[in-house]
């Protein structure tokens, strides 16, 4: 709280109160469907951690770049090696879920990561989402097999 105190009359002429509002953060419902998804598609646990860190750098047009530096930032993040993440990452590839377009640079499947229009979050998508549309993708990925 502060005070404006007049010196002449040494009263309070002037108070304000500033209020801090504390929201959930997204993150935990983001990573609730990332650990869901894996679990679905009957990923490794570890690619969890990486396919979270990724949705969070999806474009609003579903794109995804990733250049060396930021593949590495990833890697030591994450404390794996950089193969490892490129293990990783062509894991996603072959399941479905990201689209490879050229180097360094894939396409999310919207079925699978709901893709931003404008600035809306991801956790508002994920909401969004019906699930029955991922787990007949899933199925469609499964017979492709």
């Amino acid at each position: 709280m502060k005070k404006k105190i007049s010196y002449e009359t040494g009263l309070v002429t002037e108070s304000k109160t500033t209020a801090r509002l504390r929201l959930e953060q997204e993150a935990t419902y983001v990573k609730m469907y990332v650990d869901d998804l894996v679990a679905i598609l009957e990923l490794p646990v570890e690619i969890s951690g990486l396919l979270y860190e990724l949705v969070q750098r999806i474009d609003d047009d579903g794109t995804l770049t990733l250049r060396s530096t930021t593949k590495k930032e990833i890697a030591d993040r994450l404390q794996m090696t950089i193969g490892t993440f490129y293990n990783y990452l062509t894991t996603l590839v072959k399941v479905g879920v990201l689209k490879r377009i050229e180097r360094g640079q894939f396409e999310a499947n919207p079925y699978l990561l709901p893709v931003a229009s404008g600035r809306q979050s991801v956790n508002n998508l994920i909401n969004q989402v019906e699930f029955s549309e991922c787990l007949s993708h899933i199925y469609l990925l499964e017979r492709e097999r």
